[in-house]
């Protein structure tokens, strides 16, 4: 009716909605410094505007120089991060929360954007691969690492920052590393407590490799 009453086409919402950065003053900016200062931009923004989406677009606009536009994906991704992954975020970028952010929100940025945010999966998976935490695991870390877990599992009680919190203490493991043992060890609270509560026994260790350990060794390498 708009277009027949007017004889306008109105402009398709679907582009200023998405694509949003990839006019050429946003494209250099993201060449020249954004994408380096991304995930430290979105941390510092995240928790300024405590998940506020017209804060945190301000927010990331100020940072680098952003489009209003471009400026609003990042916004929406802080909001989309501060309502669905909260409770996996909140003691910083582990591998459990890059992992609900990368199913709940990413897709909507790169599809508002039109970037492809640097690489969370990079983050997220063999985080344990890189030299130090290699010569950790290779030293010590595999010895001890079921006296380790064990430990953590119980002293966080299955809580997933204090379990990570607790691994990286024990060995010296960088935070992405530990995380992936503190999601393992919060996995086996929430779906082998019962089978596990008795000690590692066989039913447990079955329970465990059936439902942890697999996201364990893409996490860790």
């Amino acid at each position: 009716d708009l277009k027949a009453c007017s004889g306008l086409t109105p402009p398709s919402a679907v582009s200023v909605a998405d694509g949003s950065c990839t006019n050429s003053g946003d494209q250099s900016i993201w060449t020249a410094k954004g994408k380096d200062n991304f995930h430290s931009d979105m941390n510092d923004c995240g928790h300024k505007s405590l998940g506020n989406e017209d804060k945190a677009t301000q927010c990331m606009k100020g940072k680098e120089g952003y489009s209003d536009d471009c400026a609003g994906c990042f916004g929406a991704t802080i909001s989309c991060t501060a309502k669905k992954c909260w409770a996996k975020c909140i003691g910083g970028e582990t591998a459990a929360c890059t992992s609900c952010v990368d199913a709940n929100c990413t897709p909507d940025l790169k599809a508002c954007s039109g970037l492809t945010p640097p690489s969370a999966v990079s983050v997220a998976d063999g985080s344990c691969t890189n030299s130090g935490d290699q010569s950790i695991w290779t030293a010590k870390g595999k010895d001890n690492f079921h006296s380790d877990m064990n430990d953590c599992g119980h002293k966080s009680l299955g809580n997933e920052d204090k379990a990570t919190q607790c691994m990286k203490g024990k060995e010296g493991y960088s935070d992405d590393c530990a995380g992936c043992f503190g999601a393992t060890i919060s996995c086996t609270a929430k779906k082998c407590w019962a089978k596990c509560i008795g000690g590692e026994t066989a039913a447990c260790t079955s329970c465990v490799d059936a439902n942890c350990t697999p996201d364990l060794k893409a996490c860790s390498g």
